[in-house]
């Protein structure tokens, strides 16, 4: 049997929409959750740091002898907090929280802004 892989990249700020479905019932959308790291975005993360991984797996399960129809879909979230502004041909980077000056997430009393991420 012979085995689909594609892949699609959702982007979004707000919440992604549900994966589309078929009437193959052997068809499988593997949705994963891609959340940057502080100064990134996730257009960045999924396009260039995610890149080695998303080859390597699709590669992987192309190479499997499936009877279904594989798919994976890269949902990526940015974070809420501008923390250097776009420009010279980079989006940006952001942050899912704040904190004082001189304050680390590692020693930080509170994640101030948290909840809106």
């Amino acid at each position: 049997t012979a085995t689909a892989i594609s892949a699609s990249r959702s982007s979004s700020n707000s919440h992604p929409s549900p994966p589309t479905t078929t009437d193959n019932s052997n068809d499988v959308c593997i949705r994963i959750l891609c959340l940057h790291g502080k100064g990134g975005n996730g257009k960045q993360f999924v396009d260039t740091s995610l890149l080695p991984l998303r080859s390597l797996l699709e590669t992987r399960v192309a190479n499997l002898e499936l009877e279904c129809n594989v798919s994976f879909r890269w949902d990526e979230l940015t974070a809420p907090y501008e923390i250097s502004p776009p420009g010279d041909g980079n989006d940006g980077g952001y942050s899912w929280w704040t904190l004082p000056p001189g304050v680390r997430s590692y020693n930080a009393d509170e994640y101030e802004g948290f909840e809106k991420s």
